[in-house]
């Protein structure tokens, strides 16, 4: 990581950090004065997003997802929208909204709600230069927790596994999966639906928590992909002030033809 990336990052994470803590139910005064300078902490946060953004729009994605995002945010990513110009937004008011940005033509984008009503998935068509079309799927499941089960999470994983088995067609499924690759859930999901986890054989690259040290941290981001795809690289970039990594899988189409 760069040495401006650095700093930014550890910026943004003080700054978060500050806004927690004011959040204390507590009297100490070094809580307390934390109050004051709420609108100064979300002004600065604002540009410390912008400058993440910048950084982020500097590298090479092609096709990228965003999950997690609140809707007030959304206005601080337009930079990746110059270069990545079509796009599907859904923005929401809680922090399950889901963009995805692509250099590439999305054909028949669509944003759907499988298994909750708040909870939503993208779907497209990636038309490459070459005419190919991949089907990409984009995915931001709830997480378990105490009163709510994986049921809804298990439910959308399963329906989007039949849909890429009789597609017949190559596929990338995407995004937060809150669960981890070795789970029952992610392991029949790649079954059903012949995917590819091309983390496999090259390490863990836990992507959450990025604020515990590497010892604590969980592989809940994912990139799964059809036999159709060979792997070119995978990495995992630094901090951009997210408690959660970004992950960057480039992959290169094998198999011509797929055209609609």
């Amino acid at each position: 990581m760069s040495m401006l990336a650095r700093a930014v990052a550890t910026t943004a994470g003080l700054l978060i950090g500050a806004t927690t803590v004011s959040f204390v139910p507590s009297n100490e005064w070094w809580i307390r004065v934390l109050d004051f300078p709420r609108l100064q902490i979300a002004v600065t946060l604002a540009v410390v997003l912008a400058a993440c953004v910048v950084l982020v729009s500097r590298g090479r994605w092609r096709t990228m997802l965003v999950a997690g995002l609140a809707f007030a945010l959304v206005a601080q990513l337009e930079p990746l929208a110059r270069e990545r110009p079509y796009t599907v937004l859904q923005p929401q008011e809680d922090t399950w909204g889901m963009l995805l940005y692509s250099r590439f033509p999305l054909v028949q984008p669509q944003v759907r709600f499988l298994a909750a009503e708040d909870i939503p998935s993208i779907t497209a068509r990636i038309r490459l230069p070459s005419g190919d079309h991949v089907q990409f799927y984009g995915v931001h499941p709830r997480p378990p927790r105490p009163g709510d089960d994986t049921g809804d999470r298990d439910t959308e994983l399963a329906r989007i596994a039949r849909e890429i088995r009789a597609l017949r067609r190559p596929a990338i499924l995407a995004g937060d999966l809150n669960d981890v690759a070795w789970s029952r859930t992610s392991r029949q999901l790649q079954q059903t639906a012949a995917l590819r986890d091309p983390r496999v054989g090259r390490g863990l690259f836990a992507t959450f928590n990025a604020n515990l040290p590497a010892g604590f941290r969980w592989p809940l981001d994912h990139v799964f992909v059809s036999d159709d795809f060979a792997l070119c690289a995978l990495e995992r970039p630094g901090d951009i002030g997210s408690d959660h990594f970004p992950l960057l899988v480039d992959v290169l189409l094998q198999r011509e033809g797929y055209h609609p």
